[in-house]
């Protein structure tokens, strides 16, 4: 059985040995109920626009039987926010505008993250009360002219379009819903109406789903470290032995 796991930094994340990544506790679940042939590759994605070329590229080396697909509020968020920064093909930082009038959306042409490992690369501390603030008010007047409603149309036909092509190459999906994000509580109202949302969209479109909201696991410990942004251990494997029970029901 072959699987391909696409998501985002919860994949590889750095503060987890590797083994004890969700996804390796799942292959040695496998591999521990006699399916020793079990494989597991992981791809992450930043901009929906980009992802399906590259769940096509690795098809052609990597024929896998199953697709996890982790929906995840950052994509949305880059969309949502009304004044957003990035560097362009020179490398040179630029400011702009998501306007939902306008079809040229540099949050989904440009990669947020590189501007933020520029930052973290020269300043090194924690994240102020004003700088937290501004970044809430800056998703709640994107949200005001009409980005997070544009943002979510988006990523449910992009969405779509993997189970279309997990269809045509007899290949079964799985769509995990986005985890909490006590961090922000705009970016975790975010996650929770991004379950309900695909929750229902699941049903209707007869795609397979999984709910991970939570901030505490069934043993009532922390599902995130204290930053509130990375998944605990506890919580990988707990999300580890969901994924799982939930493959195992697949017929």
């Amino acid at each position: 059985m072959k699987i391909l796991i696409v998501g985002g930094c919860f994949t590889c994340q750095h503060n987890i040995e590797f083994n004890r990544l969700y996804h390796q506790t799942i292959l040695h679940k496998f591999i521990k109920s006699g399916l020793s042939c079990a494989q597991i590759q992981t791809i992450s994605y930043e901009r929906i626009a980009k992802t399906i070329d590259k769940i096509e590229t690795i098809h052609k080396d990597y024929k896998f039987d199953l697709l996890i697909f982790h929906l995840r509020a950052e994509p949305l968020m880059r969309m949502v926010k009304l004044y957003y920064k990035y560097l362009n093909d020179e490398g040179k930082l630029c400011h702009s505008l998501n306007l939902p009038f306008f079809r040229n959306l540099n949050a989904e042409k440009y990669d947020l993250l590189e501007v933020r490992r520029i930052i973290n690369s020269v300043k090194n501390q924690d994240e102020t009360q004003l700088h937290h603030s501004l970044r809430e008010l800056n998703y709640y007047l994107g949200s005001i002219i009409g980005n997070k409603r544009r943002a979510m149309k988006s990523y449910a036909k992009f969405t779509e379009k993997i189970a279309v092509f997990c269809k045509n190459n007899s290949s079964d999906f799985l769509l995990l819903g986005p985890v909490s994000r006590p961090f922000s509580r705009f970016e975790n109202k975010l996650s929770y109406e991004m379950s309900i949302k695909f929750n229902e969209f699941s049903k209707s479109e007869n795609i397979k789903y999984l709910e991970l909201l939570g901030e505490s696991t069934l043993g009532n410990n922390p599902m995130f470290f204290p930053n509130g942004q990375h998944v605990s251990q506890e919580g990988h494997d707990e999300i580890a032995m969901k994924i799982y029970e939930k493959i195992k029901c697949f017929p």
